[in-house]
This record gives C-alpha cells, structure tokens and sequence, in this order.
C-alpha cells in the first residue's frame, strides 16, 4: 500500500468527491452490481456528509460480467457531463440487476444526455482506466468488492457508518499513514 499511495490517491481518471483538498482519502474499489457495494453506499455518502476532512476516491473494479463494464464506463463518461456523483450513487442505490437500458435510464434520470453518454463511454481512455484499477487491485491483493484503503489500511467487505468513521480517525491519528 506504501508504494502505491500515488495510483492510489491521484490517478486523474478516479471521481472524487467529498472535500477535494480533504485531510483525510478514503479509496473505494466497487463494482455496481455488487450488493455490498450496494449496502455500503448509503454509509460513504453518509460519512462525507458527517466529516468535511473526508476525500473519497472511487476506483471503478467491473468484476461481475458485461454490465458491469457498461456501468462502469458509463459511470466513468458521466464525469464528462459533471454529473458522476449523481449518477454514482443513483446506480448504487437502483433496486435489482443493471442492465444496458437501467443504466441509460438511471442516467436520463439524474439529467445526463444518454445519447451523448453512449458516444463518451466508447472513448479508449475509459478502459485504460478501468484496467489500471483492476492492475492496482491485483497488485494490492483485492479480489473482491467493495474494498476500502485509508492511508496503509485494508479493509475488504462492507462497512457502515461507524467502521468507516473509525477508519477516519485511526488515519488522522496518523497511526495508519505511509
């Protein structure tokens, strides 16, 4: 975790949210179509709500077939039209399986233009994003979604309110920095 802290924390094709010079990177890896992913949602939305320190960085880790991959490339396009946060949590909050047309419903949905979303999402850069997350993943050990760094801490599997806040505050005690 200690050498990759760059990847990590700057790679420009991550979304960020939260507070954008925060004290404190939260890094998720996450697939949409993954129910835990789906269960911990609500908890990072809720934790950059509650703590302004909070910088999220969201690594797209399509590991559940096709529409994952179109989730993910079209969650990655919406940063185009300055509307990934929207359209990030609204895909982690649908209600069953994604497919092709959910998720360009989703999208007209939260005011993204569709059509101009299909044409963004064939753009190469997209998928050099998408396998440079799921090389960093490999190389970190991460096999399964979501999967959350703070600072040299992994912790794979969901987590609520509470197990994020707490890995807050171990990273800006400093005791899990590089």
């Amino acid at each position: 975790l200690t050498t990759k802290q760059n990847e990590l924390l700057n790679d420009p094709g991550s979304p960020i949210s939260g507070n954008l010079s925060g004290q404190v990177t939260l890094v998720e890896f996450f697939d949409y179509r993954c129910g835990f992913c789906k269960r911990a949602a609500g908890a990072v939305t809720q934790l950059q709500q509650d703590d302004p320190r909070v910088r999220v960085v969201y690594k797209d880790l399509p590991i559940l077939g096709e529409a994952s991959e179109f989730a993910a490339k079209a969650a990655l396009a919406s940063k185009i039209q300055g509307k990934h946060l929207a359209f990030h949590e609204a895909l982690l909050a649908s209600k069953g399986d994604i497919s092709k047309e959910s998720i360009l419903a989703i999208a007209a949905e939260v005011g993204l233009d569709a059509r101009q979303l299909e044409t963004d999402m064939a753009k190469p850069d997209l998928q050099i994003i998408i396998d440079r997350n799921r090389a960093l993943a490999k190389d970190l050990g991460i096999s399964g979604t979501p999967g959350f760094i703070v600072g040299t801490e992994l912790v794979p599997g969901a987590l609520d309110v509470k197990g994020l806040k707490e890995l807050i505050a171990r990273a800006a005690s400093g005791r899990n920095q590089p």
